[in-house]
């Protein structure tokens, strides 16, 4: 698969913590999903707005959140943690 996104950390492809990543879905049961460029731009704009800042492929794990809210998948009242890493 050759990702097209604005995230370059998430275009490259072929992440070196692929299998982790892979083992720890699997572990805990985990899920998935994908968002638009346009969701995690959003989701960028509204963590820039609060001052903290990240890399445009951190925001995926927000607007990656935010969809799964949206679609049920997590409830609304969950507790959830997304890592942010790198520049902004």
């Amino acid at each position: 698969m050759e990702p097209q996104t604005v995230a370059s950390a998430i275009r490259i492809g072929n992440p070196a913590s692929y299998e982790r990543a892979v083992r720890a879905i699997r572990e805990t049961d985990g899920v998935v999903t994908t968002v638009p460029d346009a969701d995690l731009l959003e989701a960028k704009a509204v963590i820039d707005a609060a001052g903290v800042g990240c890399e445009p492929a951190s925001a995926a794990s927000v607007a990656g959140t935010r969809r799964l809210i949206q679609e049920g998948i997590i409830s609304a009242g969950a507790r959830v943690v997304a890592v942010l890493t790198g520049p902004s």
